[in-house]
């Protein structure tokens, strides 16, 4: 696997595996030391890997997965604006996607899946068009799916 991604501006990340078992596969993205971002997944037997998970940090962005909207907002207030950091952007999610598919294949996978909920298209409204662009098909969220599922997306490996 790869020890560091690089940005479209020449700028490298170094990947820290934080999971790599049969179950989960989990990394984050460092730069200087401070976080960037990760990606979850979790391996589904026999042949599939469902994508839990892809975040990139940015601090003004006041729906911040795991924290409430109150303590996303008081956490970005509480930062001057030199202490303010944003990796989106920068090609970093489509690194770590393509981190995904490259480890699902060495696993000799053939399916990977993830549901888009209500807050991930609030705050990136082309998702769905981002995954569409790398090869992921979208369909309608299934029964039993995610609560607020907006779509369900897959990619059939080789």
């Amino acid at each position: 696997m790869k020890r560091f991604i690089t940005d479209i501006y020449g700028q490298k990340y170094y990947i820290k595996v934080l999971e790599n078992s049969a179950d989960l596969f989990h990394v984050e993205l460092r730069h200087r030391g401070e976080y960037v971002g990760e990606v979850k997944c979790i391996l589904r037997p026999p042949d599939m890997m469902e994508l839990s998970e892809i975040h990139i940090r940015d601090d003004s962005d006041s729906l911040d997965p795991g924290a409430s909207i109150i303590e996303s907002i008081m956490k970005s207030q509480a930062k001057s604006k030199d202490e303010m950091r944003n990796y989106r952007e920068k090609g970093l999610g489509t690194a770590l996607l393509e981190l995904v598919i490259d480890h699902a294949r060495e696993k000799q996978l053939r399916h990977i899946y993830g549901t888009i909920v209500e807050k991930d298209i609030i705050r990136t409204p082309n998702l769905v068009e981002w995954y569409k662009k790398r090869g992921f098909k979208k369909g309608s969220p299934y029964p039993g799916c995610i609560e607020k599922a907006v779509a369900w997306i897959y990619l059939e490996l080789n």
